[in-house]
């Protein structure tokens, strides 16, 4: 969405996320995570859903080499429990270390 995330709004930069220093910062408007919401009814969940993410996403970056393949068309699919609509079609490899 253009008007939350500016004119590059479909490039992958994580430094929206991720610090200098590689620490993951707080976001500016918390209501620009839509699964969230925000204010007096704000997922209970959240922090717990973060660590769970982080925990994930840690494993497979340590035991595999994700490239994300070109010319797909990422956007969001709405309902109870978002997701992409299309998916993100990406290539996996074991790393060598993983595989010793």
């Amino acid at each position: 969405m253009e008007m939350i995330w500016g004119e590059d709004c479909l490039e992958f930069r994580p430094e929206r996320w991720i610090s200098e220093q590689g620490v993951l910062t707080t976001f500016q408007h918390t209501n620009k995570v839509m699964v969230f919401i925000v204010g007096p009814r704000s997922c209970l969940g959240r922090d717990v859903s973060f660590t769970q993410m982080k925990a994930v996403v840690a494993a497979l970056v340590y035991n595999f080499q994700l490239q994300v393949l070109q010319d797909q068309v990422v956007s969001p699919k709405i309902a109870v429990v978002p997701h992409m609509k299309n998916g993100l079609m990406v290539k996996v490899r074991e790393r060598a270390a993983a595989a010793a």
